[in-house]
């Protein structure tokens, strides 16, 4: 879904159909008018109009709406910097971002009805704080991370980091799962990729949340990389 609203009169199409029948010396006449709106997620609301005009000058008039929902392809993302795209779920669609940190830009921020989240930022590694590759990144992360979660109330955190491969990007994987404060469980991923450019260490890192580990699973299955 994506927020919906009636933005633009497209077409506004008016056809009278005089109706003309002897019964006696009756004389009916039916006037149609039909007007589309198109919203802003491309769906249509068409809304029609009968009025029934009788010989005597009594009317009936009778309006019918009906509301066409446009398919919606699902959100994509590709960064041929590091070579993967990303294709997510359906359900997902792009949310407002959290606040980023100085010398971050959130590429990608998306969530679904559960609660389940995405996201993918980019970072200058040369603004500060300082990181000298993805090993130091994601430790400095993870230390804020459980800060940040404790001050929420989660319990039973668990934090590890590991080499590992996005996409077939090689990375630092931070694993975070954690028990929130209303008892459901929750489960973390956050992968950390860096490239020597012209500019400096410049990074990646993408970040997925789900209640489950299968979700979580899936959410990560949508990375793949490209050839």
């Amino acid at each position: 879904m994506r927020y919906s609203t009636r933005s633009l009169i497209v077409t506004a199409g008016l056809a009278g159909v005089l109706a003309i029948g002897l019964v006696g010396c009756s004389t009916s006449s039916t006037q149609t008018e039909t007007t589309t709106f198109t919203q802003t997620d491309g769906g249509e609301t068409t809304s029609t109009t009968t009025t029934q005009t009788e010989e005597n000058g009594s009317t009936t008039t009778e309006t019918t709406t009906s509301t066409e929902t446009a398919s919606e392809a699902p959100l994509h993302y590709v960064n041929e910097t590091f070579g993967f795209e990303a294709t997510l779920p359906e359900d997902y669609v792009e949310t407002e971002p959290e606040t980023s940190n100085d010398g971050e830009e959130t590429m990608l921020y998306a969530a679904n009805i559960e609660g389940n989240t995405v996201f993918i930022k980019w970072r200058d590694l040369t603004v500060e704080p300082t990181f000298e590759g993805p090993q130091p990144w994601a430790d400095a992360y993870a230390t804020s991370l459980k800060e940040a979660l404790e001050t929420n109330g989660d319990t039973d955190i668990s934090m590890t980091t590991s080499e590992g491969k996005l996409a077939g990007v090689p990375c630092i994987i931070l694993e975070c799962q954690s028990k929130a404060a209303d008892g459901t469980e929750q489960y973390r991923d956050y992968f950390f990729m860096v490239a020597n450019t012209d500019d400096g260490l410049q990074g990646l890192y993408v970040g997925a949340m789900a209640s489950d580990s299968g979700s979580l699973d899936n959410l990560e299955n949508c990375f793949r990389g490209i050839e």
